[in-house]
């Protein structure tokens, strides 16, 4: 038994985190049991919502899925993170040499999933390419959803590949990831398939790192980069903060703000019961810190502050008794001393059950590439609403969504005045997320062989199967990337839809719908 854990009554307690510490701690333990015990008469039970247990030992960021591979690959632990190796081990997604058919059976790879799409952080799809360039060339599929690529062909050996795909599209137990071929008469190889999976770990909540005491992007950046041999003096450089890092690529500017002393900002990408914050000092400071907690988007002083004298390197941390429903974190250091440097920021915290908050997760383009006057655009909304709750416009124009999921062929001359082509997310209740792809790199101006689909090309067998009766508009249609109607189905009616001369369609008898209902038709 722990002495500490003997007897507590938890009938009186509010609805929020509680910490109780095991004393004395415990050491070379693998398992722990609880015994709860009813206080309440039956019915009126309201039981335990979340536990969580928590351990001496640091939390190592982990940046991105190409960062999360390369450590995995090198054979470093790390903790919050699982694979799973997908069978076969590989696949010829499309003819092979000698053959007039793609052999389906290698193009369907499957693995089992021990987590529930909820306990995940983030997940990547991770594996090796031949025949195409990169993943955005090949098309995908997760779990029988839409048809992912195939609109931007560029040939050659890509290697390893990583696209972060939304945890909402794996299931808990069997997955399956099937490719598609790019056209009837080529192929490529997919080889050494995984999903790896960043589980909450109470420290990955971290979505920007800001501050002004760098001189540059990447001075601050460091601050969050893994690295304690790297940092930067507490000591005020800029009058505004500079953002070092985010995780998700082509946010929007945030508005400048003075902050007129040294200082550090973390935030978050939830609602946090924060509990502490930390910083790794590389030598002595002495310093009085303010922690600053943004709440409902106002800061406020928490009662963490104090004076800090650190005589030696290592990590410090400063527990914060007043860290519930914090949006950030900051750090002000006011008449810092010492040779001492801040190397590595950290916050640790418990999730309030709010969700991640609403974001536009673009995955391609990661560099600002376009294709002379058309740009490729994929990505996901998340958190997902549904099928179709979601909204999402790319340079003014309404694109197709399933389950968050997006992807299009864009054009360029829709990018507004700073260059950038504007994508917004609206969500059911009203709330609007916002990226801006900046378009910098023509690709066809590296490699002009690089092929742009307006649609994807039809294998022989999906050719076959095409109705001969197709009118030429339905023909120029079909597959097209971007198709999207809305009808209004009128109640106690017989009516018939048609969908953007592709020859699909709706028929709805008469008495079929009591109501006027509105349904949506897109391409996948």
């Amino acid at each position: 038994a722990v002495d500490s854990l003997i007897d507590i009554d938890l009938s009186m307690q509010e609805a929020q985190w509680r910490s109780y510490a095991c004393e004395p701690a415990l050491e070379a333990v693998n398992a722990l049991r609880l015994q709860l015990v009813p206080t309440a008469v039956a019915g009126n039970i309201q039981g335990i919502r979340e536990i969580e247990f928590w351990s001496p030992g640091e939390h190592e960021p982990v940046r991105s899925g190409m960062e999360l591979r390369a450590l995995l690959d090198q054979g470093f632990a790390v903790q919050q993170s699982r694979q799973y190796q997908a069978e076969p081990a590989s696949g010829v997604i499309g003819p092979e040499a000698g053959e007039y058919k793609d052999i389906e059976s290698d193009n369907t790879f499957r693995f089992d999933l021990a987590y529930r799409p909820a306990q995940i952080k983030r997940a990547y799809l991770s594996y090796e390419l031949s025949g195409l360039a990169r993943w955005t060339s090949a098309i995908r599929s997760i779990n029988e959803q839409t048809a992912m690529g195939g609109y931007v062909i560029e040939r050659g050996q890509g290697g390893q590949q990583v696209e972060e795909i939304a945890p909402a599209w794996l299931r808990q137990g069997a997955n399956q990831i099937r490719f598609v071929p790019v056209d009837a008469d080529s192929a490529y190889t997919v080889s050494k398939v995984k999903v790896l999976i960043e589980l909450d770990n109470g420290a990955n909540f971290v979505r920007r790192i800001s501050s002004n005491i760098g001189t540059s992007r990447d001075a601050v950046a460091s601050l969050y980069d893994g690295d304690t041999g790297t940092g930067l003096a507490p000591v005020q450089e800029q009058d505004s903060m500079i953002i070092g890092w985010e995780r998700q690529l082509w946010q929007p500017a945030v508005a400048e703000e003075t902050v007129n002393t040294a200082a550090v900002e973390l935030t978050f990408d939830r609602l946090t019961d924060l509990t502490e914050v930390g910083f790794y000092a590389t030598g002595k400071i002495k310093s009085s810190v303010k922690v600053l907690l943004r709440k409902q988007g106002q800061w406020v002083e928490s009662t963490a502050s104090g004076n800090q004298h650190i005589k030696q390197a290592g990590w410090q941390y400063i527990t914060v008794p007043d860290g519930a429903d914090a949006q950030a974190v900051r750090l002000l250091f006011e008449d810092a001393s010492g040779k001492g440097k801040i190397s590595e920021l950290r916050a640790v915290g418990s999730n309030l059950g709010a969700g991640d908050e609403p974001v536009i997760n673009i995955t391609y383009p990661d560099a600002g590439q376009y294709f002379g006057d058309k740009v490729y655009v994929r990505g996901f909304a998340a958190p997902d609403r549904g099928a179709d709750a979601t909204r999402v416009s790319v340079g003014g124009r309404e694109i197709p969504v399933i389950n968050g999921e997006f992807e299009t062929i864009a054009d360029a001359a829709d990018a507004d005045a700073d260059g950038s082509l504007v994508v917004t997310a609206v969500y059911p209740e009203g709330t609007r997320a916002v990226s801006l792809i900046p378009l910098l790199r023509d690709r066809l101006e590296e490699n002009s062989e690089i092929e742009v689909r307006e649609y994807r090309s039809l294998t022989d067998d999906e050719q076959e199967d095409e109705d001969a009766s197709k009118t030429a508009d339905a023909d120029q249609a079909y597959n097209r990337i971007n198709l999207i109607d809305d009808f209004i189905l009128t109640g106690g009616k017989a009516q018939k839809l048609h969908f953007n001369k592709t020859g699909a369609e709706i028929v709805a008898g008469k008495g079929t719908i009591r109501r006027a209902t509105r349904i949506r038709m897109m391409t996948l």
